[in-house]
């Protein structure tokens, strides 16, 4: 034994020492990236070395490290879409920590309706697997339907799929609408809609990036089978008072936000609320539904240290349709959620570390009033979480990440069943997380990172654990094409109970699986591949292949008779699909295209079906163009095959019985029409198509900075099918020709 440990400890020299002349021979270069006027940090800016192939991109803080630069004096150059690039020349000594720091400058050009998006892509140091990055250009000055809306820029993407355009649920890669995990500032986010899902809760002015991961997502995210949406606030400006404020065709909006008494901090309000809350029925439908809602961010960042920075959020928002009859439902929505997050840095910017906790509540409810077949419902989710994620940054150049989550969610739901019973369920979903990463970056055309998350379900009483490997990789056959792919197995504990046929899904439950119960987790794993090709830096082109086998999925029994009966049911399902994204920008033109290829099956109860969100051609053509000082246009044509429904077979009558007590007997009972279905979802709607445009016009006086924009949604007002309602044979169209405006005023 003795022998055995001494040989380890004479490896263990060795390698320590190799590794600390290398970094002897070598050096490493760490900043920030901020916005010169407010003093807040950029996300996900490129760095790129002069003259070389090599970079790295910003992290969401705007934090970037180039580790192991051999000895000598570099040209560092910061770029991001909207900003002036700027170059600095840094001197990397041997074993020694250089510190560069970049204040950009925000881009005098008019650069059109519409940014170049995925700016992250360029990074040398990133796999860049099934990611999409965009900005606040791109949430602000897309033509979208009622106002900018960070979701509707996100269904531009390939592989994001919605089941109609007055719906901002959308899917990913066959996954269900519960399958996406959604974070706001770290903390995660239930239910993440306003009127009925006509646009998401999170108001385009007070966001500044977004990052979606599409599949194969490293080892530090977990818990969702389909994708990880991050979704970042401003900062808030650190040198002077200011804000925004704003009115559309449905809200007002107002944001305030200045400098703390410590140097380097800020706090950031903003708030949005509805006041035309009748307009939004052209959307919908000819019902009169009556819409109040709001949602209001609160930010501090403040810089403790040189090396310490605190960020603590809070986040607001509530939906309530309280219709004034006596026959039609009410419903309301909360969500509130809170989190503290702290930035350290260590050992001089090789080592740093995120320290997090969060609290997200989440509550509904329905309230029938005097409606003749609907039952009253709530659903509640409290959910907690604290985590710890750190990165190393090896002599070699490599980087070790590692973290811990503990994960507690307590689920609940009451309701009333057809019998007239009440039920009621509270569950805890304690769960924790280890994971390990390191990503392999010494060699010059390869970037590799594997990894291992550690998952545990069901902490208090039956622990379960799952090992959920990961791999991705990237590898540059030249500087201007790469290859690249990405592995991994995922599960997800925490479902909603809904029928997934519902057209608009006006009440979702949330339900815990809990190894103690007997549920297994739902499982899925990600196959992807892919290249890269850039013709030119105004030109590029991603194509990516995957396979996504759903090995585990659970889904409410429709078929439940009686008692008898379970209410939950085991099934399975497989997603693949082809995508293509196009960046182009040539002076004042530019945008993308998205083109999408996708085949969704599933199967429960011996039906094997394609779901309701199954669209096998999914196509977007996005410009933007700056065609006068201070003028931008931008257009934005789309076109999906059709969606499945279930056609009808037939019709017959059916006795309802209800002469037989009290009544004349079947004598004469008349009967009622009853609908025959055929095979699930075996039929096609027809294509859909539709065209937007949209203008808008900068104006500067003084220190205000005034926009005016206007949009024009499907201007050749095409009859996008929605469904047939079976009870009259009425055809229900999605969204008409309608004009909007927005005004605001930024000073």
């Amino acid at each position: 034994m003795r022998r055995v440990l001494r040989y380890a400890f004479v490896v263990l020299f060795i390698v320590v020492h190799a590794h600390l002349q290398g970094q002897a021979q070598r050096g490493i270069v760490h900043g920030t990236v901020t916005d010169s006027a407010t003093g807040t940090a950029i996300p996900f800016a490129n760095i790129r070395i002069e003259g070389t192939d090599f970079g790295t991109a910003c992290d969401a803080k705007g934090y970037y490290v180039l580790p192991s630069l051999p000895l000598g004096r570099y040209e560092l150059t910061a770029s991001v879409v909207g900003y002036r690039s700027q170059t600095k020349s840094v001197r990397v000594f041997g074993g020694g920590i250089t510190i560069c720091d970049f204040q950009l400058q925000v881009s005098p050009v008019q650069l059109g309706a519409v940014e170049r998006i995925g700016e992250r892509r360029e990074s040398a140091s990133e796999t860049n697997i099934s990611v999409e990055t965009v900005g606040r250009r791109e949430f602000e000055l897309s033509p979208t339907p009622v106002q900018p809306d960070v979701f509707r820029t996100l269904m531009t993407l390939p592989g994001v799929q919605t089941t109609s355009d007055i719906s901002t649920q959308f899917y990913i890669r066959g996954g269900s609408g519960d399958q996406n995990l959604i974070y706001l500032d770290g903390m995660p986010i239930y239910n993440p809609f306003h009127a009925l899902g006509l646009f998401s809760i999170f108001d385009g002015s007070s966001v500044r990036a977004a990052e979606l991961y599409k599949g194969g997502f490293g080892a530090e995210y977990g818990g969702r089978l389909s994708s990880v949406l991050n979704i970042i606030t401003r900062q808030g400006n650190k040198n002077r008072f200011g804000g925004n404020v704003g009115m559309g065709l449905v809200t007002g909006r107002a944001l305030f936000e200045g400098p703390l008494f410590w140097e380097g901090s800020s706090w950031l309000l903003a708030g949005r609320k509805s006041f035309f809350g009748g307009i939004l029925n052209r959307f919908i439908d000819t019902r009169n539904y009556p819409f109040n809602f709001y949602d209001a961010v609160a930010n501090l960042d403040i810089r403790a240290t040189e090396k310490t920075r605190l960020g603590v959020h809070g986040f607001f928002t509530g939906d309530r349709l309280a219709n004034v009859s006596l026959l039609e439902p009410d419903y309301e929505w909360y969500t509130n959620a809170i989190s503290v997050d702290l930035r350290q840095i260590f050992l001089e910017g090789q080592f740093y570390g995120d320290f997090a906790f969060s609290e997200t509540s989440f509550r509904g409810s329905l309230n029938p009033k005097s409606h003749p077949t609907l039952k009253p419902m709530t659903s509640s989710v409290l959910d907690r979480m604290l985590r710890a994620d750190a990165t190393y940054v090896l002599g070699s150049g490599d980087q070790i990440g590692f973290g811990a989550l503990l994960h507690i969610v307590d689920v609940g739901y009451s309701l009333v069943n057809s019998a007239g019973i009440s039920l009621t369920n509270d569950d805890a979903l304690p769960e924790g997380a280890l994971y390990w990463k390191y990503k392999f970056l010494r060699l010059r055309n390869l970037v590799a990172d594997a990894g291992l998350r550690l998952y545990y379900t069901d902490l208090l009483d039956q622990a379960h654990a799952a090992f959920e490997p990961r791999l991705s990789l990237r590898y540059h056959l030249s500087r201007s094409f790469a290859v690249k792919g990405a592995y991994g197995v995922y599960h997800q504990r925490l479902i909603t109970l809904s029928n997934e046929d519902n057209l608009v899904n006006l009440f979702e439950m949330w339900y815990a699986l809990p190894p103690s119960k007997g549920f297994p987790a739902e499982e899925a794993r990600h196959y992807v591949l892919g290249a890269e090709i850039t013709f030119s830096p105004a030109f590029d082109v991603s194509i990516e292949a995957y396979e996504k086998p759903m090995n585990v999925l659970i889904g409410y029994n429709l078929d439940k008779v009686d008692r008898y009966d379970p209410d939950l049911i085991q099934g399975t399902g497989n997603a693949a699909g082809l995508e293509i994204l196009l960046r182009y920008q040539f002076s004042a033109l530019q945008g993308w295209i998205s083109y999408a290829y996708s085949r969704v099956m599933k199967t429960f109860n011996n039906v094997t079906y394609p779901p309701r969100y199954d669209r096998r051609h999914d196509l977007h053509v996005i410009a933007g163009w700056a065609f006068a000082p201070g003028w931008e246009l931008s257009a934005q044509w789309e076109y999906g095959s059709g969606l499945p429904f279930t056609q009808i077979a037939g019709y017959y009558d059916r006795m309802p019985l209800d002469g037989v007590l009290g009544g004349s007997g079947y004598i004469v009972e008349p009967g009622a029409p009853f609908i025959v279905l055929g095979e699930k979802n075996a039929g096609r709607l027809p294509v859909y198509h539709r065209l937007d445009i949209g203008v808008q016009k900068k104006v500067e006086i003084g220190e205000i900075k005034l926009v005016v924009k206007g949009s024009i949604i499907n201007v050749y007002n095409r009859k996008n099918l929605f469904y047939f309602d079976r009870a009259t044979g009425r055809q229900i169209n999605m969204l008409p020709f309608l004009a909007s405006f927005d005004l605001s005023a930024e000073f």
